[in-house]
C-alpha cells in the first residue's frame, strides 16, 4: 500500500480485513469483529507510516478474537 493513499483507501482495506476475519471466525458476530478492528485500528492513530496498518490490524484483531478469556459467540 502506498503511503500517499487517501485515508478512504485504508478504510477500504480494513473492510477487506473485517471480511476475512468474519470468514475465519464464523462463531463471532460481525458487530464484535467490526468493533475489534476499529479499536485496533485506532491504536495506530497519529502514526506517520501507514503502509502496513491493515496487515497489523488484521493480526492484532485476530489475536484478540481468539483469546480464551473473551467470549464472542453468536447468540442462539
Amino acid at each position: 500500500m502506498n503511503p500517499d493513499l487517501p485515508p478512504s483507501d485504508e478504510h477500504r482495506h480494513l473492510e477487506f480485513v473485517s471480511d476475512r476475519l468474519r470468514q475465519k471466525h464464523p462463531d463471532v458476530t460481525g458487530e464484535v469483529i467490526c468493533e475489534t478492528v476499529d479499536r485496533v485500528h485506532h491504536r495506530f492513530d497519529g502514526r506517520g507510516v501507514r503502509d502496513f496498518v491493515p496487515v497489523l490490524v488484521e493480526r492484532r484483531a485476530a489475536e484478540e478474537l481468539v483469546r480464551p478469556n473473551q467470549i464472542h459467540q453468536v447468540p442462539g
